[in-house]
């Protein structure tokens, strides 16, 4: 279990426009992003993935920054949008990565050995103990006198 404070520098932006017949815009930024909390991470037997959950419900802050206009009338909604980001961003955290749940992050595949990994592993194995063998024969421990001797 490890306390964790993650303010990635991320700043998502989108714009989102179109028409009925009135037009429509939104801009919306999500900068400032904060999470701490107390976190347990599992990872599985083989390391292909790893599994991070919160204790508890986690800190959670960001900047919401917005602009909505209809037709070319701002719209004076931009507390409520950022609540919604906000609530939505905290719904998320609880659904996929608050204790019971875990968020599971995908490290590298799983892979089947193939024919050629296994005979590849085989001829290591083969030069490794031919190796070792000739090793033993080879003198590699000094002596007193500065010759090597055996061992």
């Amino acid at each position: 279990e490890w306390d964790v404070a993650w303010t990635p520098a991320w700043t998502a932006e989108a714009c989102v426009d179109g028409s009925r017949g009135i037009s429509f815009t939104t801009l919306l930024k999500v900068s400032g992003i904060a999470i701490a909390g107390r976190v347990r991470l599992k990872f599985e037997a083989d390391g292909s993935a790893l599994a991070v959950s919160f204790l508890e419900a986690p800190a959670f802050r960001c900047d919401v920054a917005c602009h909505v206009t209809l037709g070319q009338v701002p719209m004076p909604i931009q507390a409520e949008l950022g609540r919604v980001v906000r609530d939505e961003a905290i719904r998320w955290l609880t659904e996929k990565m608050v204790a019971p749940n875990e968020y599971r992050v995908v490290l590298h595949a799983k892979k089947e050995l193939s024919e050629d990994d296994l005979e590849r592993a085989m001829e290591a194995a083969r030069i490794g103990a031919e190796r070792a063998s000739i090793g033993a024969r080879w003198p590699s421990t000094p002596t007193q006198n500065g010759k090597k001797g055996s061992g």
